[in-house]
């Protein structure tokens, strides 16, 4: 009797754990998934240097989610943002990390940041299995593929080719002196590698200067740039980089034959704070600018609009759109069985995937998280305050 009263114990032991095996725990199961929630961390500098850029950014992003859970959420989930300002820190940066993950608990992040503090995350995005787009494109994000880690553009360094593409074959540049204007950070460096990559290829000099972030004085950097005689300024970095360099050039009389921005010195902020010291100003960028033409820009106008009457938006606004587009679209994908590895899997599905023309085509696959690589070229039209396109979608020539 005893021994029959075990057996059925154990039979009962056995259904029961058959019974809760099969009962989803999204809360315990899936870190940030809920029947009815999916939480998204979001690290962006909103009050230290750059907010030019990453204010822009992340509203964007927090919009676009916002519009998705007025249309049901995804599968039925309701997309709840966790945002976090880590002040343009490193160690901010990893502090919102920690609370993120292990307070929050979400499923995945987007980081509108400084690349150290991005690439110094790398070991824990693999250790906590946690799927991330960066604001970085430094080619250590995508280069080698990292399962976790996204972007939805170019890397810095192919942005600045692009640029150096444009002087010698668009404008049949004839020998220059290439100069380079960068901010004196790990993004800048790398958009400065990227013209001096572009510049041994073309066999042509350069010259090199940094402003510091936050610096609202570049007349030495200005000076310097005019005894080296160099008649075409790339300026990778920011937009208050740009602006800063561009307002001293003017007031201390340097004229070389054009500025180019590049990622990040490559929004309408820039036009319309330099004001008469962006004239002679161009840019490259993968995203378009606000009241451009096509249904992409027609419908994110007509949703923002409606969450934020009359305010006009920077092309930095449309990057963290696409960023919000590339993250629902590959949760949706994900099924409703949403975990980090089959939201990895529903991105890298992803084909030609078309924003409505708010950016180039963008395709993942398992071998390339880098997601875009167009970009086109805009120049200032400094009465309106605005960029103009000049150029079609483009890559890198080599």
């Amino acid at each position: 009797m005893e021994r029959k009263n075990i057996l059925v114990s154990m039979g009962v032991l056995v259904l029961v754990l058959i019974l809760l095996a099969n009962i989803p725990c999204y809360a315990e199961e899936v870190r940030g998934v809920t029947a009815d929630t999916i939480n998204i961390g979001l690290i962006a500098d909103m009050t230290g240097p750059v907010t030019a850029v990453t204010v822009p950014i992340a509203n964007g992003v927090k919009y676009y989610f916002r519009y998705v859970n007025e249309q049901g959420g995804i599968h039925g989930r309701k997309i709840r943002v966790f945002h976090e300002d880590d002040r343009y820190s490193v160690p901010n940066t990893f502090a919102a990390f920690k609370k993120l993950v292990y307070k929050d608990g979400i499923l995945a992040a987007i980081l509108i940041t400084q690349t150290a503090g991005i690439a110094a995350l790398m070991p824990h995005y693999e250790k906590e299995k946690l799927p991330i787009i960066s604001v970085s494109t430094a080619r250590a994000m995508t280069e080698p593929v990292k399962r976790y880690v996204f972007t939805v553009k170019d890397t810095y360094e192919n942005g600045a080719k692009i640029a150096v593409d444009y002087i010698m074959k668009d404008l049949n540049a004839k020998n220059p002196i290439l100069g380079i204007v960068r901010l004196d950070n790990d993004s800048g460096k790398m958009g400065a590698n990227g013209v001096k990559e572009a510049a041994k290829h073309y066999g042509v000099k350069y010259h090199e200067e940094a402003i510091p972030a936050g610096a609202i004085d570049s007349t030495s950097q200005v000076l310097n740039m005019k005894r080296a005689e160099a008649d075409y300024v790339l300026m990778p970095g920011s937009d208050g980089t740009a602006i800063t360099f561009l307002r001293d050039a003017r007031k201390l009389g340097y004229k070389p034959k054009i500025f180019i921005g590049t990622l990040f010195s490559n929004s309408e902020f820039i036009v319309k704070t330099a004001g008469k010291g962006a004239e002679n100003f161009i840019c490259e960028n993968p995203f378009v600018s606000w009241g451009d033409k096509g249904p992409g820009m027609k419908k994110m106008m007509e949703i923002t609009e409606r969450y934020v009457p009359g305010k006009e938006q920077t092309v930095d606004y449309t990057l963290g759109w696409v960023k919000g587009m590339v993250f629902a679209e590959g949760m949706k994908r994900a099924g409703k069985n949403l975990n980090s590895e089959s939201l990895v899997a529903g991105i890298e599905s992803m084909k030609n995937f078309d924003t409505g023309g708010l950016t180039g085509l963008i395709t993942y696959s398992p071998d390339d998280h880098k997601g875009g690589d167009f970009t086109r070229f805009l120049k200032a039209d400094v009465e309106k305050g605005i960029l103009v396109p000049i150029t079609g979608w483009r890559k890198p020539s080599f």
